[in-house]
């Protein structure tokens, strides 16, 4: 299985929770009021199946959601019905808006389709007839999160409309639109705190990966990585590659030591290539080879402090510099 392919895996087994689902419901739609409980979620086919018509022939479309749900709640003096979906997205699709749309649109064919079925037993008018089903039957509806656990900013499409190109205003207004909500690891922190399972580690953890300084701090903040389950270590494990060790028999990790053995191990690593890098300098400038090594140090320095491993400063007290003339000579380099 590919990287891609475990990483998808491993998220949707992880969603399926129904504590897990009815936690990013809660937090994204309900600003953290714990509103819908597990005991409310009952599992759902998750293929999508239509049998639309095309000439005279009967054909099949069919598709397959990552998690579907129905949703029963009553703190409201009556029950409420809804079927509700999880996407997990690890990779940004510039495609979702009709991705979604068609989801939704086979799930609400599909509705009509079962309520035919149970009608034509009964008597009914010709527009009953025709449309398979009565005035006073309504459909549920159906509520679909995109679940974005990308390191990477959310920059594609959240609405149809979006995708489309550009039409004058008077035809712009009969161009109906689709929206999509998507629930992202680069939510505001403090939204992210209104999560109460794993998740909220997932998303503090994979938001600051990216920042090699940040994320010991991150995760200091919250005891809670101290002594986190295996599989929330897991699935931080698959979503961000990073390479922390998690004992098969062990119900519990530490992900601030393990963070800090990695960093550390690093750091050692680094020194060591600057120590070499620095030999190399010494025997150049012996031999009269000193731009080219130059060069090769200043590349190399130069994407730490991209990487966020050593600072701007730091850098340029290598390589004997100011930290002006560091940034210029990293530029030209760079080109």
């Amino acid at each position: 299985m590919n990287v891609m392919g475990k990483q998808d895996s491993i998220t949707k087994q992880y969603m399926s929770d129904n504590e897990k689902f009815a936690d990013i419901y809660n937090m994204y739609i309900y600003n953290g009021k714990q509103i819908i409980k597990p005991e409310d979620l009952q599992e759902l086919d998750t293929s999508e199946l239509v049998l639309p018509f095309s000439g005279k022939k009967l054909i099949s479309v069919q598709r397959y959601r990552d998690i579907f749900k129905s949703l029963t709640l009553k703190t409201t003096g009556k029950a409420i019905y809804a079927l509700v979906g999880i996407e997990n997205q690890t990779h940004i699709h510039y495609a979702m808006p009709v991705r979604d749309m068609l989801y939704a649109a086979l799930r609400y064919s599909k509705q009509v389709q079962d309520l035919a079925k149970q009608n034509r037993q009964k008597a009914a008018d010709s527009s009953e007839f025709l449309s398979g089903i009565s005035k006073e039957q309504k459909l549920i509806p159906v509520i679909t999160l995109i679940v974005y656990f990308g390191t990477e900013p959310w920059d594609a499409p959240t609405s149809l409309k979006e995708m489309l190109c550009e039409l004058d205003e008077v035809l712009d207004k009969y161009v109906q639109d689709y929206k999509i909500y998507v629930v992202s690891v680069h939510l505001p922190d403090k939204k992210i705190a209104k999560l109460q399972t794993g998740l909220r580690e997932v998303f503090q953890f994979v938001k600051y990966s990216p920042d090699k300084k940040q994320l010991p701090n991150v995760l200091n903040k919250n005891k809670r990585f101290k002594k986190l389950d295996k599989e929330t270590a897991f699935l931080i494990k698959a979503i961000t590659n990073v390479d922390v060790s998690i004992d098969p028999e062990e119900e519990e990790v530490d992900m601030c030591q393990a963070v800090k053995d990695l960093i550390d191990d690093r750091t050692k690593e680094i020194q060591a290539e600057i120590i070499e890098l620095e030999k190399a300098n010494k025997k150049a400038r012996e031999e009269g080879r000193e731009e080219g090594e130059q060069v090769g140090m200043l590349k190399v320095l130069s994407g730490m402090v991209q990487d966020n491993v050593i600072s701007l400063a730091e850098a340029a007290k290598r390589m004997k510099m100011t930290v002006a003339k560091f940034k210029n000579a990293a530029k030209k380099v760079a080109l």
